[in-house]
Order: structure tokens, then sequence, then C-alpha cells
């Protein structure tokens, strides 16, 4: 790996793969800690104290064995990351959805107690024996689903 200073000897490919990349990939990184630790409140300076500190580095010996690092472990980095962030992920959706699951249930058994409610109203101002047979058996059609889905509950 070539330093920037090298910039003039280096065949093109090499140039893109041996100063660029790493170079932008140390800017960011750069970029990316003084953006998360807020030092400067300003996205412009974070920038600027990024691109010097870059350039300053890039000057020296540390950034052959930054790019090499980089370049090695990148693809690992990246696919841990990948797996890491897609197994959180599928757990948060997983409980968020169980959850959704569990209010709508709630939801539905409340809803079933009030029909309930006011069949059983109904049934007892009946004066009609047919409409209060009907009646009988809708409740308890209703009572019955409402036991299962107290089950889930």
């Amino acid at each position: 790996m070539a330093t920037i200073l090298d910039i003039g000897h280096l065949a093109p490919n090499q140039m893109f793969y041996g100063v660029f990349l790493p170079f932008i990939i140390i800017l960011v990184i750069f970029f990316s800690v003084l953006q998360m630790t807020r030092i400067f409140r300003d996205r412009k300076i974070n920038l600027i104290l990024s691109l010097a500190i870059t350039l300053l580095v890039s000057a020296t010996p540390a950034f052959n064995i930054l790019s090499t690092t980089l370049a090695r472990y990148a693809g690992y980095t990246a696919l841990i990351a990948f797996f890491l962030v897609f197994i959180f992920g599928i757990i948060t959706w997983g409980i968020r959805r169980g959850v959704e699951y569990g209010r709508g249930t709630l939801v539905e058994v409340e809803r079933m107690r009030k029909e309930v409610r006011k069949l059983q109203d109904r049934l007892h101002r009946e004066g009609n024996p047919d409409r209060r047979m009907a009646l009988a058996r809708e409740i308890n059609e209703k009572k019955r689903i409402l036991e299962e889905l107290s089950t889930y509950t």
C-alpha cells in the first residue's frame, strides 16, 4: 500500500484501491466518530476536522497499516455487522408483532364482552319466546368464542 505522497508512481487500479478507497474509509470513520461524540455540533466543522486528520494520517506509515488492516477485515466486519443487525431486527420485529397481536386480542375480547352484555340486556327485555331462544343461542355462541379468545390472552 502506498501513502498519498506516492500517487504519481501508481497505476490507476493501485491508486484507487491503495490510496483513494482507504482515504475515503478513514475520512468516513473519523467523521462518524466526531458526529457521534458531538464534540462540535456543526457538521461542517466535523467534516473539515476529519479531512485534516485524514490528510495528516495519509502522509504517515500509519496510513499503510490502517488501509491494509481495513482492507483485510472489512469484509468480515461487514458480514458480522449484517448478521447482528439482521438478528436484532428479527427479534425486535417479533417482540413488536407479539405485542400488537396481544393488544388486538385484548381489544377483541373486550368488544366481544360488550356484545354479550348488550345481547343479555336484549334477552331480558324480549317478550317473544322464539326471539328469546334465538338470542340465547347467539349469546352462547358469543360466550364460546369469548372463551376461545380468552385462552390466547
